[in-house]
């Protein structure tokens, strides 16, 4: 890939695209067009191209960036009016990409919109949007990190209070700030003790440099395993709480998602949170039902035909839900998402390993080996460290534009 040029943001070195790169265009709104508004958006080296040809302006210095205007839009061939639209250009790099972005909030006619798109479609290096090919791009120009990027998704994904208030402080940045500071720090760490093994006979580095290592990893290691231990209450909020309806054939039950059932290990499942319902107790007697709710809190006996403890099932039920979906914190936020588990476990576990190499009083360079693996791994959470492989999966979730 060819790059325009490069910058440094907090010791991040970011490259911006180069002009190769095509010129992209989708519809921003939902996809159901017949509505008062929709917008089209277009962004890339030549997206103000589209601007100048469908409004008919021969100079870019008619259009203030970050300005809405009022124009006629027409195709550039047969000069066929199409709609007139309020347009908006957002300048690189102080737009959503990072690139030159153009915004037409057309009528939300599918006839119009199609129009557009026709249009645009005959423009020399332009093309549809990929799903979430904007963000993508907004990522590789820094304008927001992976953690970011899926809070965003998460945002437009959410369906409750606690949702929409969870991925909005994630795509503000909660968990890129923690991730990078850790980070940052173990970054120090590795240069000093690299630095140690490299000079501390000639150069008389003191001792004291490898123990500050020592104890920065520990206190990485500590906060990264805390972080872990949260019950995935972060993960529960995202994707909501899955319930299992399990008894005898024939017993009223609905078969879909079952087979999810069979890869739940048996520890997993002891510790899952279960209701015991006891039905058509109005065919038992009061001693039955006291000794079966003697046995366990959880079992609760009820009557599909009188409606009896009904609402007690559902009052515990509710409150189940609720100790899991709490709200999210904004002191230190919530794992989201089990990418983000499964590298900070690899993290956790080269740092463990580093420790015990040094307690141990092995090989330091063995040791150090361990740190940069962490380091890896967690830069690939926010993606300072990214494979191709990795942004393919994580941004095909997203509609086609955003």
């Amino acid at each position: 890939m060819i790059f325009k040029h490069f910058r440094i943001y907090k010791n991040i070195c970011f490259c911006r695209h180069s002009s190769s790169l095509s010129t992209i265009f989708a519809l921003a709104t939902g996809p159901q067009l017949r509505s008062g508004v929709a917008i089209i958006r277009v962004s890339g080296s030549l997206a103000t191209q589209s601007l100048l040809k469908l409004t008919r302006e021969t100079k870019l210095e008619n259009f203030k960036p970050k300005q809405l205007y009022l124009k006629k839009i027409y195709h550039h061939k047969t000069n066929d009016l199409i709609d007139q639209c309020m347009t908006v250009w957002f300048k690189e790099p102080k737009s959503f990409t990072g690139e030159d972005v153009v915004e037409f909030h057309i009528h939300g006619s599918k006839a119009v919109a199609g129009a557009i798109f026709s249009t645009l479609s005959s423009f020399p290096n332009y093309r549809l949007a990929e799903p979430g090919e904007f963000s993508k791009r907004a990522y590789l120009n820094g304008r927001l990190d992976l953690t970011e990027a899926e809070g965003l998704i998460d945002l437009i994904n959410a369906q409750t209070e606690q949702q929409r208030k969870q991925s909005l402080y994630q795509m503000q940045g909660s968990l890129k700030e923690l991730y990078e500071r850790w980070r940052l720090d173990l970054v120090k760490s590795l240069a000093h003790a690299e630095a140690y093994i490299d000079f501390h006979e000639d150069q008389h580095i003191e001792n004291d440099i490898l123990s500050d290592v020592i104890n920065t990893v520990k206190t990485a290691y500590n906060a990264m395993s805390i972080h872990l231990q949260d019950h995935r209450r972060g993960e529960i909020l995202r994707d909501g709480c899955r319930i299992a309806i399990l008894g005898a054939p024939n017993a009223g039950k609905i078969d879909k998602h079952l087979s999810d059932l069979f890869t739940i290990k048996s520890s997993s499942f002891n510790s899952l949170t279960k209701l015991i319902l006891l039905n058509k107790i109005d065919l038992t007697n009061e001693n039955i039902r006291l000794k079966f709710q003697q046995l366990n809190d959880n079992i609760i006996p009820i009557s599909c035909t009188l409606g009896v403890n009904i609402e007690e099932f559902l009052s515990k039920l509710t409150k189940s839900i609720a100790e899991k979906c709490t709200e999210p914190s904004f002191t230190t936020p919530y794992l989201t998402n089990e990418r983000h588990r499964i590298y900070l476990t690899r993290t956790v576990d080269d740092l463990l390993m580093f420790l015990t190499f040094i307690n141990n009083n092995q090989d330091l360079v063995l040791a150090v080996e361990y740190l940069r693996l962490a380091i890896r791994s967690l830069g690939t959470v926010t993606g300072v460290v990214h494979t191709e492989e990795l942004l393919d999966v994580i941004f095909r979730d997203f509609c086609i534009g955003k």
